[in-house]
């Protein structure tokens, strides 16, 4: 099979237990682990219902039982898959959001956000400790668009920004 000048031998080229072919089928990228770079691979996405044949989510295939490995957001509900999982709701289902109140700051679920969950996010960013899914789910609110958090299913710098400022009271969302 050829790609863009390139020779498949339907290897599996960058290991994600997904085999060069299918991938160029399915039309995620044979060369990386996670097309879609929200968090989770290819190949968990591919195989979301425990299957090994692909059927994807999409407006135009509501029956489908997998995550679209090119849509990190496979029900457009605005919460990434990688949130919605870590959340414990249906990245399949827009009707389904995660628990509790996302994406607020509040990264110790004590209902403020102040200098501990500053703490926290920081320990986090600097690789102290890892994140638990409920830290995620309050703590995955960068970027803000108009003022709002936007979770990406991702905690970074960014997060780690906005939760001081919040801290701080200079943000209020």
């Amino acid at each position: 099979m050829i790609l863009n000048n390139l020779i498949l031998d339907c290897e599996d080229t960058d290991i994600d237990g997904l085999d060069d072919c299918f991938e160029e089928i399915i039309g995620t990228d044979p060369f990386y682990y996670d097309s879609d770079n929200d968090g989770i691979s290819d190949y968990d996405e591919v195989n979301y219902d425990a299957s090994l044949a692909y059927n994807p989510y999409s407006s135009g295939n509501p029956g489908g039982t997998d995550l679209n490995a090119n849509a990190p957001d496979t029900d457009s509900d605005g919460f990434s898959d990688l949130v919605e999982l870590n959340g414990g709701s249906n990245p399949l289902s827009s009707s389904s959001t995660p628990s509790g109140t996302s994406a607020d700051g509040d990264m110790n679920n004590d209902g403020i956000v102040n200098a501990a969950d500053v703490l926290i996010a920081t320990r986090i960013i600097m690789g102290q400790i890892t994140i638990t899914p409920t830290q995620m789910l309050h703590g995955d609110v960068a970027p803000l668009v108009n003022g709002t958090p936007s979770p990406n299913g991702q905690f970074n710098l960014g997060d780690l920004l906005i939760i001081q400022r919040k801290a701080l009271g200079a943000l209020s969302f």
